[in-house]
């Protein structure tokens, strides 16, 4: 069965004829006993939900499944069966061209989340699912009342617990739960958070029951993961969809971030003159990528710990032309790291006083500290009642009794020919959605998520044990809005300078320190190879002239002799010059390149995505061109003239920087 009969079995389905092999839920690579490169469909696991169908598979013995179901097990939803009905007119032949592009897209893109790769190395690229989770207009109706009212209770909850604690008098909550917990911050017990709200984003992570209703397996209030991430999602999938994507009114996203950005201008103590900053823990952080992403899509400055210092009780940020105010602050630290005077002593993340700064009522911080009990699985259980005594009303959402199981499709090539076919299998899923603040007390919700997909075997969904990622389509109920997906947000907030931190300004000098000690090295370097590789490399003065300028640069070790016109001594210094390249000499133009690109990581916010790439794929190239990548019977011209044409490469990009940050790098390169 070719590529093409397996989608015109699609279109079959949809038409509602007889199928003698359905599709699946999520798509992913499955090992095939024959060399046939054919996609195979599965169903979902049994007693599963099938995103797919919508419906439950059923047990070997279940005979109630039916009853259960809400679409009949065999069709595919409206929405699934419109995708493909939109696809086939695109053609649906070139899946792993389109897969091939998104792969691209993320590593062009640099996206990366930093957890420790396989190999050992602690970036890696961002792994991102072909297909999008789709989600009806009427099952997301269902989510959005359910997420908003229980946003509204947990501000509640944490509006009593850090006020009246009339909750825990009355024994609806119990003391073990708040004051046993270690993220429960006592110095902020009768602190009025600015603005008068405690929680500005909260992060849900739900997954189908098998009856397709929506069940809440976690929620989390200190800076969760996602928010830059679905943005990204949302531009590499819907370009590999554009079709689709266009036809099937799913919702945008720029209209949600717009709303939160100005309801924390109103909020915060400066209003329409707020100063807002994203608080980052630094390039190490796992998703240190987000944090840069997201700061350049809100036009908000990206700030570490040590950028921020308290005078007077305010937050100011240590800019190169003095310190300039922050009213509000974009946490994406940890509660215990953000203060170490009164918090985690051994935090070297926080701002030492910054919770005297919030006691005085000078910053808005979202989320305001304290909220990781929120977190907490006994939490959960406390809520039913919870609701109905502070709202009136039995929650609309229940939670998750055991691990929900939902699949939905996926795609993923077993080989890197993009000319053969790959699988569709399902894999398990889960869906984080965001309820984003819109004003004093309303809640927005995010119309996306991000889709977390398990790993190959895996029933859990998780990115930190191998799962990947999922765009998520909201479908409209009406027509969608003409913005454009990743158009930036038209806030309010007023124009300002944009600052260039003292960090960020050393990082930069830095960079164009290393990046001029790296073309230096490079031009002497080639100069050098290129002479004593010559037709006539008789001229003993300047062969000698030029040993001891790279003896003087130490791009030799020390106790090289010179070269002279004689073949061997020249050859002896050849080789010599080329293995000290990549040393870890400070000297030398591998240590220099290595340099350039922490310097960059950063201030990663500032650079443009091409001179990024640049650097990286620089340094790539130049290690993995290392002498022990070339073996011993391997000439040395060819070595000479491999090791040339990659620092021919080299050259000091021109960074897309702000005119300061441009005459700090380029002070670097004097």
């Amino acid at each position: 069965m070719g590529a093409g009969t397996l989608w015109a079995g699609v279109n079959a389905t949809l038409a509602m004829a007889t199928s003698s092999q359905p599709l699946c839920g999520i798509l992913a690579p499955v090992t095939h006993a024959s060399s046939d490169p054919t996609p195979e469909c599965q169903a979902a696991a049994a007693g599963h939900f099938d995103e797919l169908r919508g419906c439950r598979t059923p047990e070997p013995t279940d005979t109630a499944v039916a009853t259960n179901s809400v679409a009949p097990c065999d069709d595919l939803t409206r929405a699934w069966g419109q995708f493909f009905s939109e696809c086939s007119s695109d053609g649906l032949g070139d899946l792993n061209q389109r897969w091939a592009n998104l792969a691209r897209h993320i590593r062009d893109n640099g996206v990366t989340y930093n957890v420790v790769a396989h190999d050992g190395t602690q970036q890696r690229p961002w792994l991102l699912g072909l297909f999008p989770l789709i989600i009806p207009a009427q099952s997301w109706q269902q989510i959005v009342a359910g997420i908003t009212q229980r946003a509204r209770l947990l501000e509640q909850v944490m509006a009593d617990v850090y006020g009246p604690q009339q909750l825990l008098a009355q024994g609806l909550l119990p003391p073990a739960v708040v004051l046993g917990h270690p993220g429960y911050p006592r110095a902020l017990h009768g602190v009025q958070p600015v603005g008068g709200r405690h929680l500005h984003m909260v992060a849900f992570d739900l997954a189908h029951a098998p009856d397709g209703n929506w069940q809440l397996v976690s929620q989390h209030t200190q800076a969760p993961y996602g928010l830059g991430y679905l943005l990204e999602n949302r531009r590499a999938v819907s370009l590999a969809f554009l079709q689709a994507f266009a036809h099937l009114q799913v919702q945008h996203l720029a209209e949600t971030y717009r709303v939160l950005m100005d309801s924390l201008q109103a909020q915060s103590p400066a209003g329409q003159d707020a100063h807002i900053a994203l608080l980052t823990p630094g390039p190490y952080s796992a998703s240190y990528f987000e944090h840069a992403y997201l700061a350049r899509y809100l036009g908000v400055s990206l700030v570490e710990g040590s950028d921020l210092v308290v005078r007077d009780q305010g937050l100011f940020v240590k800019a190169v032309h003095g310190l300039v105010p922050v009213h509000g602050l974009l946490n994406r630290l940890g509660d215990a790291f953000l203060d170490p005077l009164e918090l985690r002593a051994d935090s070297t993340l926080g701002v030492p006083g910054l919770l005297q700064v919030i006691r005085a009522g000078k910053v808005l911080v979202a989320n305001a500290p304290g909220s990781a009990f929120l977190e907490s699985a006994a939490l959960l259980d406390c809520l039913p009642a919870l609701s109905k005594h502070l709202l009136g009303a039995e929650l609309q959402m229940p939670a998750a009794t055991g691990m929900p199981l939902s699949q939905m499709p996926t795609w993923a090539p077993e080989t890197t020919d993009t000319n053969n076919a790959a699988p569709i299998v399902p894999r398990s899923v889960m869906l984080r959605v965001f309820a984003l603040t819109d004003g004093a007390q309303g809640w927005r919700v995010l119309p996306g998520g991000l889709a977390k997909v398990a790993g190959d075997g895996a029933e859990v969904a998780s990115l930190q044990r191998g799962g990947s990622s999922a765009d998520v389509w909201v479908l409209s109920s009406g027509a969608a809005a003409k913005a454009s997906p990743m158009s930036r947000t038209a806030s309010t907030l007023a124009p300002r300078q944009h600052l260039v931190t003292s960090r960020a300004a050393e990082n930069l000098f830095w960079l164009g320190r290393y990046t001029e000690r790296a073309d230096n090295s490079v031009r002497l370097a080639c100069t050098t190879l290129d002479t004593l590789g010559g037709e006539s490399p008789s001229c003993e003065p300047l062969l000698n002239w030029l040993g001891k300028l790279a003896a003087l640069n130490i791009l030799v070790m020390p106790g090289v002799p010179l070269p002279t016109p004689d073949v061997q001594t020249r050859r002896v210094f050849e080789h010599a010059l080329i293995n000290a390249l990549g040393s870890n000499q400070t000297t030398s133009v591998g240590y220099n390149l290595r340099a350039l690109r922490l310097a960059g990581a950063a201030v990663r916010e500032r650079l443009s995505q091409e001179h990024w790439n640049l650097m990286q794929r620089t340094e790539d190239t130049f290690s993995n061109a290392g002498p022990d990548r070339f073996p011993m019977q391997t000439t040395l011209p060819y070595r000479r003239r491999r090791r040339s044409k990659l620092l021919a490469t080299i050259s000091p990009p021109s960074p897309s920087c702000r005119p300061r940050s441009w005459r700090t790098t380029m002070a670097g390169a004097c």
